[in-house]
């Protein structure tokens, strides 16, 4: 198979390259026998940023001979702004999902504790009112009103 790439969309597959990196990468770079593959064709495409004119976006670490993503304070790095954005937008919404689902196993606690049984349907949507109402708090508030409590460090907060 032949790829014909102009430089500028050889460029965004740089860009490309780098976030799946950031994201494989998180934990064990090349270390997992899962994400060779993935280490291995990343590389095969890296070499090819001399001949694509891009020699500016990587650089070979002599050492090794790997090929790495040169990052610049004088170029504007799009996916360096992406990976904030995407990290940010995964963390509000994890945070909001997960308190969402821990009030809602407190919630079946208490009632099941008293005797009532809420039914499967009431689930759902009681799930989404808990997302609703931590997604308002969070617009408004950011983590401001967020207390951690734990018995060592009560008062604290």
């Amino acid at each position: 198979m032949k790829i014909d790439l102009k430089e500028e969309e050889y460029r965004s597959l740089v860009d490309l390259l780098s976030l799946a990196g950031c994201m494989l990468e998180g934990y064990g770079r090349g270390n997992d026998s899962k994400k060779s593959a993935c280490f291995e064709l990343e590389q095969k495409l890296m070499s090819l940023a001399e001949d694509a004119g891009c020699q500016d976006l990587i650089e070979r670490d002599v050492e090794t001979g790997t090929y790495l993503r040169k990052w610049s304070r004088h170029r504007k790095e799009n996916a360096v702004e992406w990976l904030y954005q995407y990290n940010d937008d995964v963390f509000w919404e994890e945070l909001i999902v997960r308190m969402a689902e821990r009030d809602l196993q407190s919630l079946r606690a208490v009632e099941e504790g008293a005797g009532d049984s809420p039914r499967q349907k009431e689930k759902p949507s009681r799930l989404v009112e808990l997302e609703k109402h931590y997604e308002k708090e969070f617009v408004a508030n950011g983590l401001d009103n967020l207390v951690l409590r734990n018995q060592a460090a009560e008062g604290i907060n």
